[in-house]
């Protein structure tokens, strides 16, 4: 079966793509699969990304005496805690982590919450979070500048016909130069 992709979505889902093949997209949207169109899928997601992590500053359920705490979110802004898994997540690496060697903050989610400012101050300081950490302000940045990869594309190849334009003009000066003087140029060598 051939997928035609229209060419306006194409940059957005080349973006989007670790995010759309992941196996656990997100507990809270996980219908978004199955139930609607790609374009769709798409629009959320990067409506998602837009509105950065989910931070609910409900009550948290109890397990063990302990339970999630709403100023984690002040000290880690990337946590994103599910309701319905009573889970923590670390959200850019979950939509741009491309090692998945941690997935404590990204498959499987946290929910140890008594060792948790620990466990989360070692994820922040790994390598794998501030990559996906570096890739998710990016994408994010690209987003509010409205910037997308056939944009930049066709800026740098305006760049290079304006460029192109300029030797050519100087081209043609010099053997319009040339011939107002009566001497022969040989072109056929250089061009």
């Amino acid at each position: 079966m051939n997928w035609l992709i229209p060419q306006h979505l194409l940059p957005t889902i080349l973006l989007l793509l670790p995010l759309l093949v992941q196996q656990q997209y997100y507990p809270q949207y996980h219908h978004y699969r199955t139930k609607e169109t790609l374009a769709m899928t798409l629009q959320k997601a990067k409506d998602h990304i837009l509105l950065g992590p989910f931070q609910s500053k409900t009550k948290f359920p109890t397990v063990n005496g302990r339970h999630f705490r709403a100023e984690w979110y002040n000290t880690y802004p990337w946590l994103e805690y599910s309701l319905e898994l009573n889970h923590a997540f670390c959200s850019p690496c979950r939509l741009r982590n491309e090692r998945k060697h941690e997935t404590a903050f990204t498959a499987t989610s946290f929910n140890q919450w008594k060792n948790g400012t620990l466990r989360l101050n070692d994820h922040q300081a790994a390598n794998c979070h501030k990559e996906s950490f570096e890739r998710w302000k990016t994408t994010l940045q690209n987003y509010n500048n409205n910037t997308d990869v056939l944009k930049l594309l066709n800026q740098q190849y305006s760049k290079q016909a304006t460029e192109n334009r300029t030797y050519l003009k100087e081209i043609i000066r010099t053997v319009h130069f040339l011939a107002r003087q009566g001497v022969s140029c040989k072109l056929c060598g250089y061009l």
